[in-house]
């Protein structure tokens, strides 16, 4: 059994239905790419643990996939509620999605205050740019009104999508309250002693 104490982070993938939110779940997740999705009902979720030893600091990410549909809407707030990191996605090849993140802002700032320590945007299917409808230009007209991160990923090549997670991680550790950090790394001494371990 393992001796190391997780600090459990929330982290929620929310925008349209069909822009993607599970597909980048799974590839995350497993590494696996379906092409044929079937939608999401309701909320899905995994646990993933990630330990940063850079950082002194282990966490335990429970990572929710949303419906995007409509009829779901009502259970969406107070999962974003209780996040401590929002992944906001929209469809590079469905210019509709993207026109949509404001309404999906709205919906975010009246569950709680968001900035760009808590908030990423991503434009998923980067790997299909035939088919885009969202331009690098409407990206940075979005860019000048907004000041969060945008980052164009693939959930079929998984290009930039480590990289995404990994800055959301650090995100939240650099919000995490050093008590908190600190409480922590007692607890992992304490039961480091108690399994007699010594500890530097």
């Amino acid at each position: 059994m393992s001796n190391k104490n997780y600090i459990i982070k929330k982290i929620i993938l929310v925008g349209d239905a069909g822009v993607g939110k599970s597909s980048l779940f799974l590839k995350y997740d497993s590494n696996k790419f379906l092409d044929n999705y079937n939608a999401t009902i309701g909320v899905d979720y995994i646990f993933k643990n990630i330990e940063k030893e850079d950082k002194n600091v282990n966490l335990r990410l429970q990572i929710y996939d949303t419906a995007g549909q409509e009829r779901y809407r009502s259970l969406i707030p107070n999962y974003i509620k209780n996040s401590d990191g929002i992944f906001l996605i929209f469809d590079l090849t469905k210019k509709q999605t993207f026109n949509d993140l404001g309404k999906w802002l709205e919906l975010i700032e009246e569950q709680k205050k968001i900035d760009k320590n808590n908030l990423i945007i991503l434009g998923n299917k980067f790997d299909l740019v035939d088919s885009r409808e969202v331009t690098d230009k409407d990206i940075d007209l979005f860019k000048n009104n907004h000041d969060f991160k945008i980052f164009n990923v693939s959930a079929k090549s998984k290009e930039n999508l480590d990289e995404c997670f990994e800055e959301m991680i650090n995100l939240i550790i650099e919000n995490m309250d050093e008590n908190e950090i600190g409480n922590n790394n007692s607890k992992k001494l304490k039961n480091n002693k108690k399994n007699g371990k010594c500890c530097m």
